[in-house]
C-alpha cells in the first residue's frame, strides 16, 4: 500500500522532501499558505553536500543555468569603511559550488516535484489527530480531511504546524539580538560579479 507525507511549506526543504520521498514510492501532498511560490529571497550557495545532493536530483544542469558567479563580497560597516572581504574563487577552491537566487532554485524544485506531488497553496493545516498507529488525520484550512504516515513541517522558524504539534513560539524562540533585512533593488551598482554587504 502506498504510503502518504503531507509537507507543510512549498520552499527549499518541502519540495526537496516531495522529490526524496517520491522516489521512494512514496505519495506526497505540498501544502503551502501562499498563493503561488516565493518570488524572493536571499542568493544562496550550495557546495559540498547541497551540491552533491542537486546532482543526485538531476538538478545541476538547470541550475547552471541561473548560477551567478562571484569574484568577491565586500562587507563594509555604517560607516562604509570596509570590515572585511572574502574571495570566492580562493575560499572555495577545489569545490563544486553554485551561487543563486533562492526562488531560482525552488522553481527548479517545484518543476521537478510538480508532476510528483500534489501541491495546494492556500493551503494550511487546521488541526492534527494521531493514531494508534502513529498515523495523522490533518484538516485543512480548504475543509478537507487527509490522513497520513508522515507529516513534515517545512515551514520555516515561525511554523504554524510546529505550534499545532508542540505548543506556543515562546517555548523555543528567543531573541538573541540580532536583526537581519533583505530587500532587492534596481539601483545600479556596477558591482559586475561582486557583492557588497552592510
Amino acid at each position: 500500500m502506498t504510503k502518504t507525507a503531507i509537507i507543510s511549506g512549498a520552499g527549499i526543504g518541502g519540495l526537496s522532501a516531495a522529490w526524496w520521498l517520491s522516489e521512494s514510492g512514496w505519495r506526497t501532498v505540498i501544502l503551502e499558505k501562499a498563493s503561488s511560490l516565493k518570488t524572493a529571497g536571499y542568493m544562496l550557495g550550495l557546495s559540498g553536500v547541497g551540491y552533491e545532493l542537486a546532482r543526485r536530483m538531476g538538478l545541476l544542469p538547470a541550475l547552471a543555468r541561473h548560477d551567478r558567479r562571484i569574484d568577491e563580497n565586500i562587507y563594509r560597516g555604517r560607516d562604509g569603511d570596509i570590515l572585511w572581504r572574502v574571495r570566492y574563487p580562493e575560499l572555495l577552491r577545489g569545490l563544486n559550488w553554485i551561487t543563486l537566487a533562492r526562488a531560482d532554485l525552488v522553481n527548479e524544485l517545484y518543476a521537478l516535484v510538480e508532476s510528483r506531488a500534489e501541491v495546494r497553496f492556500n493551503t494550511t493545516i487546521k488541526s492534527v489527530v494521531t493514531a494508534i498507529d502513529r498515523s495523522a488525520e490533518v484538516m485543512l484550512t480548504d475543509g478537507s480531511e487527509v490522513r497520513c504516515d508522515v507529516l513534515i513541517g517545512a515551514e520555516g522558524a515561525r511554523s504554524t504546524l510546529r505550534q499545532l504539534v508542540f505548543g506556543e513560539d515562546k517555548r523555543f524562540i528567543s531573541q538573541i539580538g540580532y536583526r537581519c533585512a533583505s530587500f532587492q533593488t534596481a539601483l545600479p551598482l556596477n558591482l559586475g560579479k561582486n557583492f557588497e554587504s552592510y
